[in-house]
């Protein structure tokens, strides 16, 4: 899983991942809201808020004491991987961690847009998936009065059960219903 890269290869990529984890990170801590606070305190004495350069030496100092300790307990389960394989492996781990910090983020940019958006567009997109403004739904009170059964139109609905309560009809449901419509 080298992806023909010489080892020297490897660890520049593995440099660049923690850079670049580092840059996201530190750009979402800038851009984003502190939270008010001890949490956005300690936020904002954490190296990813101050100093990009020292969380990405801390986050590459992570990945490779990760590499080492997985290629040596690998080996003494019987692996047979080589140290340039787990390089590889938690390479492609950083990057598909990057990926969806990246995709996180930029979800958190665009759904509270949106929202606002759908928020002021939704009634009338309703109106236009239920068919328009030419087709009007019949309301509770005509679909439930054109049924036979109980006095002032409360019959059998949906096979003998209340449309509110969803529970077989009793004595007295129609004026609960009534007071629903």
């Amino acid at each position: 899983m080298r992806w023909g890269l010489p080892l020297q290869g490897l660890w520049l990529a593995l440099m660049l991942m923690a850079v670049l984890l580092s840059l996201l990170v530190s750009g979402v801590f800038h851009l984003a809201p502190m939270p008010p606070g001890e949490i956005g305190d300690l936020l904002r004495l954490s190296p990813a808020y101050h100093s990009p350069l020292v969380f990405a030496v801390i986050n590459w100092g992570q990945a490779l004491i990760s590499i080492f300790v997985l290629h040596w307990i690998g080996h003494l389960f019987g692996g047979q991987g080589a140290l340039a394989d787990m390089l590889a492996v938690m390479i492609w781990l950083q990057f598909v961690s990057l990926v969806l910090a990246a995709g996180l983020f930029v979800a958190g940019l665009v759904l509270p847009v949106a929202a606002g958006v759908l928020t002021f567009l939704g009634p009338g997109l309703g109106a236009l998936g239920h068919g328009g403004a030419g087709r009007r739904r019949q309301p509770l009170r005509q679909h439930v009065q054109g049924r036979r059964g109980l006095p002032g139109g409360g019959g059998r609905v949906h096979g003998g059960h209340d449309p509110v309560f969803r529970r077989p009809r009793r004595a007295g449901d129609e004026r609960r219903l009534k007071c629903w419509m």
